[in-house]
Order: structure tokens, then C-alpha cells, then sequence
């Protein structure tokens, strides 16, 4: 079992029973120290600036393997165990050696599994004492089961071309070997309406296959498809699964929801969409949208020859400057009124963070006195604001840990 702890600024990390310390360029990390005296013999304690450390995950703790070929003593090559969690840069593979399974004892293997005569614990099979039974839809079939596709629905809604939704966990029954019976079979997976029984055909588990539309007659859904296109006008690129083309507005998709005097269907307009709808200009009577108004020549112009309305984008009045105050000024917040994507905002000549131009400078000379404290001070700017610049961090402000400087941090002892 692997697992991970700190304690005192280092990582350690313990696989089962043996506690495997890493360092850097060393391999045994330590408590932190000051100096050299507060390390074991042969250690020397070796100085950080850095007070917190990214977790260094060891190697992996298991051999990878391919085959039971691989390994030794004994050794088994099976997939890792449920219960280890991998960790970031160890690189293990999805296969280890690992001690094999007692056939004699049921609690070598997890529940639902037992121990095979290869040492490796798998999955108890439909066929088997204390095997589960196969859904509706389905049947037991262990030696099929490892070529049937896990899964193709969403459990909500029909296998694709069929009209049976799939179990919840499908993966979980082909590992049971389980497979689903095919639209050949009683109570198999029925196909869609779209779709023929050609189990010899299809590639889905199911038997059922597209029937194309001069077979069928029509098309997945007749509304927006056409098996043979009436039209050389535009239309979406593509097909239905049963080779019918994307409908235009001369062969019947309608150019709005809601019919409208405004768009009309002509492939050949200049204005004409990707189905061939095209608009009446809005200098001919076409209504731009609300907050957009009529000019074919204005930037950004619609299909109807409509832009934004420049009156939205006109910037607020020019604000006054802002008033200062001995202790390092409290600017007006905006300088003035502002109108959405307007320059008032930005016009007053002091707002609240430039503060006065009268006394004392602002909080942030404080941290420049007095030094990076991102850890000290109760002022996020290292001690309280005066009208002299602000008392430094030396001075002002509950003292706190450094975490940048000159001053180093606790160190970690190591090996010499």
C-alpha cells in the first residue's frame, strides 16, 4: 500500500512497511535543522530559503511487466491492485508483478473474483458457481465476451441504431461474459427503423446496419434530409447514417421559424445564409434589432445592412479631478460619469488609486522600507500608512515568518 505523510518541511513517503525518503541528489531527507549541529553523525544539514516544498513522489514500487515471463520469484504479472493509487512520476505500468493468488483461500481476491490456476484473480463468469446472470437483451457467452464491445449508449437512451437502451454498467457485464444477443436472436437488440438485421454486417454488437435511402425510401428524419437533392442551390455539407443530404429552402426547410416578410428564399441573393434564406436591406422596411440601427456602410454591418448603435458606445462626460488629503488622498472613485465602453471613467485627473499629490506617500512605501514580507504584518503592505510613507515592517505590523529574502529557512539534513 502506498502511502504519503509530512512532517517538519519534508515529504516521506512509505511503501508498506519500508519508508523510502527522497531528496534532492540525495536519498535520505531528514528533520529540519539550523546548522550541522542538529543532524545525526555523518549528516550535514544543508540550507533552503524556502519554507515549503512540492511533494517528490518516489519510483514506482512495482516491477512492470508484460507477461508472468517477466518476473520472478514466483511472481505473477496481473494488472495493479485496486487499492494503489499512482502518483504523478512514479511511471507505473499498467501491468506488475505481483505475489499470485491462493486458490485455496477466497480472501487473496477481491469480491467477485477468484483465483485461477495462472495465480491471477479474475472476474467470476456468468457460467460459473456464483456467477451473475446476463441482462435482458443479453446472454451468457465467456468465450465471445472478450471481442463484444464494452458500451455504445449513454444508459439513457437507445444503442445506436437499434431501439434497446444498454445496462447500466455494460463494461462490468462483457467482464462477466456477457454478451448482447444480436436482432437475429430472440429478444435480441431490435434495430431502429432506419436500420436493417445484417448481423453478418455489422460492426456494433447488435446486427443492425443503416439502410441506405433508396432502400428505405426516405431518410432519418425526412423534414430536414432528401435522399436525392431537387436543388443546385447552397445547402450544409453531409449526410444522415442513411446517405440523405441536407435539405435548402427550394426543397422545403423554411428560411425562418416563424414566417417572416423580412427573409425570403433565394440561393442566388447576395445576402443568401448557408440554405439559400436570404433579407430584405434594412433601407427597404428590414427592422435591425433592438439597441442597432440602419447604415449599409457603417463597420461591422449585418446581412440587412444594420451596425450597433453608435450612441451605446459613446463614452461618459469628462470628471473632475480628484480631491488629495494630507494622509495620502482619497481621490474621487471615477472622476465622473460613465456610459458603457465611455472614456469618463478614466478622464479625472486623481482618482482613488493615484491618491493626493498632497503629504504622505501611500501604504505601499512601507513594504518598501521595510522589505518583502508576504507571511508578516498585519498591513498587506508591511506596517501602517503615515504621512511620512508609512512605518516599514520592521517596525509597524505583527512581526511574521520571511518567506523571501536573505534570511534562510529551515534547512533539511542529509547524507554527506
Amino acid at each position: 500500500m502506498l502511502g504519503a505523510g509530512r512532517h517538519g518541511g519534508a515529504w516521506v513517503f512509505a511503501f508498506g512497511g519500508l519508508a523510502l525518503a527522497v531528496g534532492c541528489g540525495h536519498t535520505k531527507l531528514e528533520a529540519p535543522c539550523r546548522s550541522n549541529g542538529d543532524c545525526a553523525t555523518g549528516e550535514r544539514c544543508e540550507a533552503t530559503t524556502s519554507r515549503t516544498r512540492e511533494a517528490i513522489f518516489g519510483p514506482c514500487p512495482y516491477t512492470s511487466c508484460q507477461s508472468t515471463a517477466d518476473c520472478t520469484n514466483g511472481y505473477v504479472c496481473g494488472p495493479l491492485p485496486t487499492n494503489v493509487t499512482v502518483q504523478p512520476g512514479q511511471g507505473c505500468a499498467a501491468k506488475a508483478c505481483l505475489p499470485p493468488c491462493d486458490p485455496g483461500d477466497a480472501a487473496t481476491c477481491p469480491a467477485n473474483q477468484i483465483c485461477r490456476d495462472t495465480g491471477l484473480c479474475t472476474v467470476v463468469q456468468c457460467d460459473e458457481p456464483g456467477g451473475v446472470a446476463c441482462p435482458e437483451h443479453w446472454r451468457c457467452d465467456p468465450e465471445a465476451a472478450p471481442s463484444e464491445t464494452p458500451g455504445y449508449s449513454d444508459t439513457t437512451t437507445p444503442v445506436t441504431g437499434t431501439t434497446v437502451v444498454d445496462p447500466k454498467n455494460p463494461t462490468d457485464v462483457v467482464a462477466h461474459g456477457c454478451v448482447r444477443k444480436r436482432c437475429t436472436e430472440d429478444d435480441g437488440y431490435a434495430c431502429a427503423f432506419n436500420y436493417t438485421c445484417k448481423e453478418s454486417e455489422a460492426a456494433n454488437g447488435t446486427g443492425c446496419v443503416a439502410t441506405p435511402c433508396e432502400e428505405l425510401g426516405g431518410c432519418s428524419d425526412d423534414a430536414i434530409y432528401i435522399c436525392t437533392p431537387t436543388s443546385t442551390g447552397q445547402r450544409y455539407n453531409g449526410t444522415d447514417v442513411n446517405g440523405c443530404a441536407f435539405r435548402n429552402c427550394e426543397e422545403g426547410l423554411t428560411c425562418t421559424i416563424e414566417p417572416s416578410p423580412w427573409h425570403f428564399c433565394d440561393p442566388t441573393d447576395a445576402t443568401a445564409d448557408a440554405i439559400g434564406c436570404a433579407v430584405v436591406p434594412c433601407t427597404e422596411g428590414s427592422p435591425c434589432p433592438t439597441q442597432w440601427v440602419c447604415d449599409p456602410t457603417g463597420q461591422f454591418v449585418d446581412r440587412q445592412g444594420c451596425v450597433r448603435d453608435p450612441a451605446l458606445s459613446a463614452g461618459g462626460a469628462s470628471g473632475d479631478a480628484g480631491t488629495g488629503s494630507s494622509s495620502g488622498g482619497a481621490g474621487s472613485s471615477n472622476g465622473g460619469s460613465t456610459a458603457a465602453m465611455g472614456s469618463g471613467a478614466i478622464s479625472g485627473d486623481s482618482g482613488a488609486s493615484s491618491g493626493g499629490s498632497t503629504g504622505g506617500g501611500s501604504a505601499s512605501a512601507g513594504r518598501a522600507t521595510g522589505g518583502d514580507t508576504s507571511q508578516g504584518g498585519d498591513s498587506a503592505s508591511g506596517g501602517t500608512p503615515s504621512a511620512s510613507g508609512g512605518t516599514p515592517a520592521s517596525t509597524g505590523g505583527s512581526s511574521g515568518a520571511s518567506t523571501s529574502g536573505d534570511e534562510p529557512g529551515p534547512g533539511r539534513c542529509v547524507a554527506e
